[in-house]
């Protein structure tokens, strides 16, 4: 059975989407081919997405706001960078290994055991 490669508490997945939002500048994006559509849903689905998540979650770590949804923005966070690892990352052989790791995600399986 295959290893999760997403964090799994709010904490870790928030230290791991600070890593990947960190990484992917416009710069890398470019480099990397990301063009068209698929960056416009970067920019306007996920960084918008991403924001809610990382605002819910620095709302959370204060005591006194503790009572947000915080499952569903969770949720929705693990869905967003899944479809970020799909469309940006896993098929894209401009992405080497280095870009997966800076990104906060796994290296590509590359047979074996």
């Amino acid at each position: 059975m295959k290893k999760d490669w997403l964090a799994k508490s709010h904490e870790s997945l928030y230290e791991q989407g600070s890593q990947t939002t960190n990484y992917l500048t416009s710069t890398v994006l470019a480099c990397i081919g990301i063009t068209g559509l698929i960056l416009t849903w970067y920019n306007n689905e996920f960084i918008t997405r991403w924001t809610r998540f990382s605002t819910a979650f620095q709302n959370w770590q204060n005591q006194t706001e503790r009572t947000i949804a915080k499952t569903t923005i969770l949720m929705d966070a693990e869905t967003d960078f899944r479809k970020v690892y799909r469309q940006l990352y896993k098929s894209n052989p401009l992405v080497t290994n280095d870009d997966l790791v800076s990104a906060g995600f796994p290296k590509r399986h590359t047979g074996g055991g």
